[in-house]
């Protein structure tokens, strides 16, 4: 039986992978890496000019205001959109693929016994733009999208259980594919994650750190942070998965 590893385990197994195979992860992972600088330096760039044309704020005591006017976006770092670099469905798109590639091969290469080598890891980061994945993530693309926009304009919560509960939808493909169609598919991972829906949300906060270190170092940290946290996250789907499996066996039995 496999060992279902809890999450501060499955951390530390991709510190210790990523440690032991810096070279290859690092090729994986080098466009998400590459982007990840570059929209993190823009940000960062425009953020401080327009604080730098601000800077009067801070002597006639009007930051507080705006921060009080302004809710959850301070204007104290100017009106920054987060995603303003990657605005428009191409580029989304292209960065929710290139991500899904990365996860799908750290997650096959994960099942592979440990000395086995990644092999080539600059090619695999595109594997979803293949003619096997392309057309099936595109639709998965637009239908989960579409269903977490629905979910949230009927109410907020509805859109954050959506959001969720098709966290793993590109590496469950790659497990069992969307024979029964793609409506049944979303359905199936809805399924899939019930009662990890939760669970990942803590995952994904718990990189909270990470995020901020990558803001504050103008992306650079990101050298480290992306190849771990794509190779965690896939790790806690298969831990998932295992979780799942043992529980339908035990029903089963």
């Amino acid at each position: 039986m496999a060992t279902i590893l809890t999450r501060a385990e499955i951390k530390q197994q991709a510190k210790a992978r990523f440690r032991e195979n810096r070279g290859a992860l690092l090729a994986l992972n080098s466009v998400a890496i590459i982007l990840s600088i570059f929209n993190n330096w823009q940000i960062s760039s425009f953020s401080y000019r327009q604080l730098d044309v601000d800077s009067d704020l801070f002597i006639n005591n009007s930051v507080f205001q705006k921060v009080v006017n302004s809710g959850i976006n301070l204007h104290l770092f100017g009106d920054v959109n987060i995603t303003f670099t990657y605005s428009g469905f191409i580029s989304d798109l292209f960065i929710t693929f290139l991500t899904a590639g990365i996860t799908i091969a750290s997650l096959r290469w994960l099942r592979q016994p440990k000395e086995t080598p990644l092999t080539t890891p600059f090619k695999q980061q595109f594997l979803t733009f293949s003619s096997t994945f392309f057309i099936p993530f595109l639709a998965l693309y637009l239908l989960s999208n579409l269903a977490t926009i629905v979910g949230t304009l009927l109410l907020i919560v509805p859109g954050i259980l959506l959001l969720f509960a098709f966290r793993p939808l590109y590496l469950l493909y790659s497990d069992i594919g969307a024979d029964a169609g793609y409506f049944a598919f979303l359905k199936t991972c809805w399924t899939f994650m019930k009662g990890h829906k939760f669970d990942w949300f803590v995952f994904e906060l718990s990189f909270l750190l990470w995020e901020i270190g990558i803001a504050v170092t103008f992306g650079l940290l990101a050298i480290y942070v992306v190849p771990y946290h794509n190779l965690a996250t896939a790790g806690f789907y298969e831990s998932i998965r295992l979780t799942n499996n043992q529980q339908n066996s035990a029903t089963t039995n």
